[in-house]
């Protein structure tokens, strides 16, 4: 047993309390008080509850951004694609130049994409978002 465990002096304190006080009212472990006040109570002692660990990542605008962006991207690669397969079947080595340009925009699209939900994930499990 750990006198500097939040769960084990938890457990302690409210046996403590329903020894004390006998049954109580409410339906929690010690019967008088609820979650919070007994937290307040141990946090005062200087037991702080654990943190909780990261959900799900929160929608934001970042992250619609980055889903918008990536989505243009997805989609104008998808749009070249079959150009791009077209050309290497022929053997031709070549692609028109407009093709190229979109092929690069997708691509850039789809990084920039990457790096906005890279970066919204951090700032997540940092606790900063």
């Amino acid at each position: 047993m750990g006198m500097q465990s939040y769960r084990d002096l938890k457990a302690v304190t409210e046996a403590i309390i329903r020894h004390e006080n006998g049954r109580g009212v409410l339906s929690t472990p010690n019967t008088w008080y609820d979650q919070q006040t007994v937290d307040k109570g141990l946090a005062l002692a200087g037991i702080e509850s654990p943190k909780k660990t990261a959900g799900p990542i929160p929608v934001t605008r970042e992250t619609i951004g980055a889903t918008a962006t990536g989505g243009m991207g997805i989609a104008q690669i998808a749009d070249v694609l079959p150009q791009v397969s077209d050309a290497i079947n022929q053997a031709n080595g070549h692609l028109t130049s407009g093709s190229a340009v979109r092929m690069g925009i997708g691509v850039t699209l789809v990084a920039i994409a990457i790096f906005i939900a890279w970066a919204q994930i951090r700032r997540h499990q940092a606790g900063t978002l």
